[in-house]
């Protein structure tokens, strides 16, 4: 009999595919990219709230700073980090998740 090697979970193999720096990725290597990118703006936005919350900070900024910091980050991480290209994932990257994400923070 021969031992099979012990396999990956699913959420694991879905986390590589999220830290491979310079991964380029596309619809067909990692299909689960917009769903990181709802993940990663919802604790964005759980944590910018929080800290707009405990430290009572109130001004008519804070809503665009809120859409700047939930949208741009993921952005950048998908372009910068990953590779992803412009019109490979156009958008799902930019739009997943964005405006939920808003309304939680």
């Amino acid at each position: 009999m021969m031992s099979e090697a012990p396999k990956q979970s699913k959420f694991s193999i879905i986390l590589s595919k999220a830290f491979a720096m310079g991964s380029k990725p596309t619809p067909e290597t990692f299909p689960e990219l917009p769903d990181v990118l709802v993940w990663f703006r919802f604790f964005l936005a759980i944590a910018y709230g929080t800290y707009l919350g405990v430290n009572g900070v109130m001004s008519n900024v804070m809503p665009l700073q809120a859409l700047n910091l939930i949208c741009f980050v993921p952005l950048i991480y998908a372009r910068f980090y990953l590779g992803v290209e412009a019109e490979v994932f156009a958008t799902e990257v930019i739009f997943s998740g964005l405006l939920n994400a808003i309304a939680l923070s």
